[in-house]
């Protein structure tokens, strides 16, 4: 899977955060808060979609990975991981926040540790299988 471009959002409620990768054969692969599917069309209802400032284009991604739905990793083939995470804000209410962890951050090691550990699910990697992504061939709108 090749990522030509990254689109987020973070709604104002719990779990809001969005994630569009957009793939190079057309299609797109959708975070929407608990998970992952692959769509063929997303209809972008909204202007609160960002571009991703730290995204390398054409990378691949070789792995995806979760921790009962608290904490998601994205691999790209250039090393970097999409860390998705839970955070509590100023009025205690849990939120999803994302951050791109590289190689030469000082917790990187730590991200690694953490998501190679026995306990997390393995939603995609280049050597196994997709099945844990659903496939959903119909339009995906994205209020």
């Amino acid at each position: 899977m090749i990522v030509k471009d990254i689109l987020y959002r973070n709604k104002d409620i719990d779990y809001g955060l969005n994630i569009i990768f957009k793939l190079d054969d057309n299609k797109f692969l959708l975070f929407d808060s608990i998970g992952f599917s692959f769509v063929e069309e997303i209809n972008l209802m909204d202007d609160r979609w960002k571009h991703s400032l730290h995204w390398g284009n054409k990378l691949r991604i070789d792995g995806i990975y979760e921790d009962e739905l608290t904490a998601y990793f994205v691999v790209f083939s250039n090393g970097n991981i999409l860390y998705i995470y839970q955070s509590i804000n100023g009025d205690e209410k849990i939120r999803q926040e994302m951050r791109f962890v590289l190689p030469s951050d000082s917790d990187y090691k730590d991200i690694v540790s953490y998501m190679n550990e026995e306990w997390i699910d393995v939603w995609y990697s280049k050597a196994g299988s997709i099945n844990n992504i659903i496939f959903s061939l119909g339009d995906k709108t994205c209020k």
